[in-house]
């Protein structure tokens, strides 16, 4: 569920997103928020999704509301397909759920909300699924495996890396800046064998006269990506 919740926040910035561990804490949920759409797992504790389903069409009937409902689950027999959808469930999504999938799925139940430019996200998409974090095979044939300078090269990036991306977010509305640093993180990231991250930088560099929502967009999938290399980094001390 975690990296759905990652794709949501890099497909539609700003979402709000509210989390339920099982179908019970859901129905309670939707007595205390509006709620545009539900992403359902099927297998739950105390109240199965199919049931909770089921309950929130008894609490809809005759109000003329509607709340799309998404199944998620690991299972992808037509048996369990054609349960979820018997049950009142709009569309149903077998895990793991793909990048490319789960924009189809919002560009469907989320026709009023305003999403970047779909340019952007295929390339998001593609990147996610095109490309690693780090490359360390890569790196390490660079440095002719030599671990001490590893250490150092590792040490070096991390702490350069956040302030240069900290350097491009405040200079977003400035195409000269969005160039060069997004030039800047390109090259370091090729040279790590950050290849996801240098992927991005080379997207927002051609993007540098674009719109300021999907640099703002690209921007946030930086972080966010940074922040899964560095997990990684630390992982390798």
């Amino acid at each position: 569920m975690e990296l759905i919740l990652i794709l949501i926040h890099r497909l539609i910035p700003g979402a709000r997103i509210l989390e339920a561990s099982n179908g019970r804490e859901v129905l309670d949920l939707l007595k205390q928020h509006r709620v545009h759409l539900i992403l359902m797992d099927v297998q739950m504790p105390v109240m199965s999704g199919i049931e909770a389903t089921m309950a929130i069409r008894d609490l809809e009937s005759g109000s003329g509301v509607h709340i799309p409902i998404v199944a998620l689950t690991a299972g992808a027999h037509k048996e369990e397909r054609d349960a979820c959808l018997s049950s009142g469930m709009d569309e149903f999504l077998p895990k793991p759920v793909s990048s490319r999938e789960l924009l189809e799925v919002l560009m469907k139940f989320l026709e009023g909300f305003e999403l970047v430019d779909e340019e952007v996200l295929e390339f998001l998409i593609r990147s996610n699924e095109d490309t690693t974090h780090f490359n360390v095979k890569d790196l390490m044939e660079r440095i002719s495996y030599n671990e001490e300078l590893m250490e150092k090269v590792i040490h070096s990036v991390s702490f350069q890396m956040s302030g240069i991306l900290d350097q491009l977010a405040s200079g977003l509305e400035d195409e000269g800046v969005v160039k060069e640093v997004s030039h800047t993180i390109k090259g370091l990231s090729l040279n790590m064998g950050f290849e996801r991250l240098a992927a991005m930088a080379r997207e927002m560099e051609n993007k540098a006269r674009g719109e300021l929502k999907v640099k703002q967009l690209l921007m946030e999938s930086m972080y966010a990506e940074w922040l899964t290399i560095r997990d990684i980094l630390s992982e390798m001390e």
